[in-house]
């Protein structure tokens, strides 16, 4: 091939390191963890739109957040993870924070959201990671006889038809993948090409897809 694009490297992403070793030009969809300065990447900055989700959430009386993230090292994962840990902690909001192996899919993220729900500190907002987890928890609050958004507001942290079909939608953060794919596809020719390196970096921002599950508010 003459060039590749990785889609959402891990830490120290061994694709990357077999396709350099083999001297394949490759442009990066978000950053490898372990290289966040790596020029031939296009950021993802995830800041905005999370902390809009937050502002919402505290707005309609969120006190109690429990995020359910996946475990594997991309920096959608961490990224995310460490700006929520930060924006509760700064506006005096308390979090648990649960790992799960996105293989578990709905089925692993019902049960855990209903274990967090049947507790004696039940989250009144729960954010996850993945759509699949999304459908987990509105399966879960259902089983409880939950009302959405008025018992529990629940919103994802990426975008897709499990959460636009939801019943009720779940609010989400489309991360513009197509706008992401074209940035790669442009950074790739341009590196191709012999260029050097842009001197600034190619960044997309990802939008709130604003639902019943988690309203806007109003400004």
């Amino acid at each position: 091939m003459d060039g590749c694009i990785v889609m959402g490297p891990y830490e120290g992403d061994e694709v990357v390191i077999a396709l350099e070793k083999r001297h394949v030009p490759v442009v990066c969809a978000d950053i490898d963890p372990a290289n966040p300065d790596d020029p031939w990447a296009v950021r993802v900055d995830y800041g905005p739109a999370t902390e809009s989700l937050l502002s919402a959430a505290l707005a309609l009386g969120a006190r109690r957040v429990a995020l359910i993230a996946g475990s594997e090292a991309n920096n959608w994962t961490r990224s995310t993870k460490t700006l929520i840990q930060q924006w509760c902690t700064e506006a005096g909001v308390s979090l648990s924070a649960h790992n799960l192996y996105e293989g578990e899919g709905s089925v692993g993220a019902a049960g855990l959201a209903y274990e967090l729900l049947t507790s004696s500190e039940a989250p009144d907002t729960i954010i996850v990671s993945s759509t699949r987890f999304a459908s987990g928890v509105l399966a879960a609050a259902k089983r409880l006889d939950l009302t959405i958004p008025e018992d529990l507001r629940i919103c994802a942290l990426t975008d897709s038809a499990l959460t636009r079909e939801a019943s009720p939608p779940i609010t989400s953060l489309d991360l513009l993948l197509e706008d992401q794919a074209k940035a790669c596809v442009d950074l790739l020719i341009h590196r191709l090409s012999g260029s050097a390196p842009t001197a600034r970096p190619v960044v997309v921002t990802p939008s709130v897809r604003w639902r019943s599950s988690l309203a806007q508010i109003e400004n």
